[in-house]
């Protein structure tokens, strides 16, 4: 059982992890099959980009391999985002299952799937909202670095290129310090868009306490533990990737190998570990947040959910009166 009263970052992630260990299962079990979906879907639009690239680079362009290339890359295009879209439903389930176990009712598969099914479409649709705030936030970079490149020479474009990797990281912190909360109140308060965006930063907003002391600083703290520990994960992901690419002589400007251009017996095992991996660390950093969207409204909406307690029995007369 999770207190509801307020707790400490140390103690949010103690609770994670205890909640993740004892509903290990289930969380495993919603998160094995979308993990596996979200693999092939990105593997094969990948795979279907990567060779619209290598027909652009084989020999003489002309109208029917534009019309190919185009056609290929809309498809690859197309394969991401789908997959992009069943790891957002993802999310949403893993969020519910930790809001189920704060409430005391016991995590299931059947309630998570019933709400991605319910809140899938509005999270995906305010996830893009915040794509689309950040890719405003890079538009000055974007003319800089451009600039940079048609009117200055080589260490200017450094340069420039360095400032534009300062400024992405700026704005993905300011955008996710303001609104990453916002999964949380699409799932849990039935909000989207704007008004999830505004909910998030108004449980995140700073409430005259010292940075260090704030939601935000406690938020930062829990998003680079839930980073540290699925990132370790799963850049060991890339190893295999590297080494294939080394020893095949691929082409590492183009990127990493897509599974799909691997040989069937690289395929096959580097999928299964891939997902099975994936499936542990998918659901750590959504039942952080989860836990600590609650404490918020413990600690500063005064949020209890505990169940009013039984009224006393009338005392029972006294014999002789």
């Amino acid at each position: 059982m999770i207190e509801r009263v307020p707790r400490s970052t140390g103690e949010i992630l103690s609770d994670g992890i205890g909640l993740l260990r004892a509903r290990f299962r289930t969380f495993y079990l919603l998160a094995l099959p979308f993990c596996a979906a979200e693999l092939m879907l990105r593997e094969g639009g990948s795979t279907v980009m990567q060779t619209a690239r290598a027909s652009m680079s084989d020999g003489a362009i002309d109208a029917d391999v534009l019309l190919r290339v185009a056609a290929s890359l809309s498809v690859g295009v197309g394969l991401i985002m789908v997959a992009f879209i069943v790891q957002v439903a993802l999310s949403a389930g893993v969020v519910q299952l930790a809001s189920d176990a704060w409430n005391n009712a016991p995590p299931t598969f059947a309630s998570g799937l019933r709400t991605m099914t319910s809140r899938a479409a509005w999270l995906a649709l305010t996830t893009l909202l915040f794509s689309f705030a950040f890719l405003i936030w890079m538009i000055p970079s974007l003319f800089a670095v451009v600039g940079a490149v048609v009117l200055f020479g080589l260490a200017a474009q450094i340069i420039s290129m360095v400032l534009m990797l300062v400024w992405t990281l700026l704005g993905f912190v300011v955008l996710t310090l303001r609104w990453g909360l916002f999964t949380q109140t699409v799932v849990l308060e039935d909000k989207a868009g704007p008004s999830a965006l505004g909910r998030s930063r108004e449980l995140l907003a700073g409430r005259g306490m010292p940075f260090f002391q704030s939601a935000r600083w406690r938020l930062s703290v829990l998003l680079l533990v839930s980073l540290a520990v699925s990132g370790t994960i799963q850049s060991t992901f890339g190893v295999p990737r590297i080494i294939y690419a080394l020893t095949s002589g691929w082409d590492l400007t183009q990127g990493l190998p897509p599974l799909l251009s691997m040989p069937l017996y690289f395929v096959v095992p580097l999928a299964l570990i891939e997902v099975a991996l994936n499936a542990i660390v998918v659901a750590f950093g959504p039942v952080l947040l989860t836990l600590f969207f609650y404490d918020l409204r413990v600690r500063y909406e005064g949020l209890d959910l505990e169940p009013p307690a039984a009224p006393a029995a009338p005392a029972a007369p006294e014999s002789g009166a």
